[in-house]
């Protein structure tokens, strides 16, 4: 049970939402083995969905192959269906609105898996790529890129506008990408070359893009396409 209050609006909204999810694992073979796994969503007036995945993995002395497929879903949160407010954010301010026709969000997962793995050294490689329909995005436009008659209606909306330098002040609204696509991969290297001394790296490469509703592809919100970690830890 979800609930969003806004006592200065008299808003207040909430979301019923059951899952039920389990998942098997059976060894085939000595060096085989599946894991199988369904789940159910349901959420109050947005619609229910079947999800299931399944892994299956290769066993080969210090070796372990995988490949896997998961569907997914999503349904939108209450912000994103009902937010309706001013705030500010950090020396800027944005007026969010959401969006009640929001679809919820559907996914197709595909990833293999390698890794190598012994008492001191283990490494691993990843490659994924996921296919969504529907994706809940946002954007943002500068208020002073409105039209007069927009920016008069939102100054109605929202008197505490005349407080704020407008260069700072953006609106903000929630939207499906028709699809999108994310796709990289993933490379994982720890040692232990001394007793409680472990180092590890870490690189993940992502690119994600979205199908806007008039053709064009744009790079998803918040994505990033290069991170990496380096950790040493010592322990005695």
């Amino acid at each position: 049970y979800e609930q969003l209050v806004r006592p200065d609006e008299d808003f207040d909204r909430s979301l019923n939402s059951f899952s039920l999810y389990g998942q098997h694992e059976q060894r085939l073979f000595d060096s085989l083995t599946l894991l199988a796994g369904a789940r159910f969503d349901t959420y109050q007036s947005i619609g229910s969905r079947f999800t299931p995945k399944a892994t299956i993995m290769y066993h080969i002395g210090d070796f372990n192959l995988r490949a896997s497929y998961a569907m997914g879903y999503r349904a939108p949160g209450l912000d994103e269906l009902y937010y309706h407010l001013m705030k500010p954010m950090g020396s800027r301010h944005i007026i969010t609105f959401g969006n009640p026709d929001l679809k919820s969000e559907t996914s197709n997962y595909f990833g293999v898996n390698a890794e190598y793995r012994t008492d001191r050294f283990s490494a691993s490689v990843t490659a994924y790529i996921n296919q969504v329909k529907n994706m809940i995005t946002s954007s943002s436009t500068k208020f002073t890129a409105l039209s007069e008659e927009e920016q008069n209606a939102l100054r109605e909306e929202f008197p505490e506008i005349a407080d704020v330098k407008l260069s700072t002040l953006s609106v903000k609204q929630y939207y499906n990408y028709s699809r999108a696509k994310v796709k990289g991969f993933e490379v994982n290297i720890m040692a232990m070359p001394l007793n409680g001394l472990t180092l590890s790296a870490n690189y993940t490469f992502a690119y994600g893009r979205g199908l806007e509703a008039y053709g064009s592809w744009s790079r998803l919100n918040r994505s990033v396409v290069h991170t990496a970690t380096l950790t040493a830890n010592y322990t005695r």
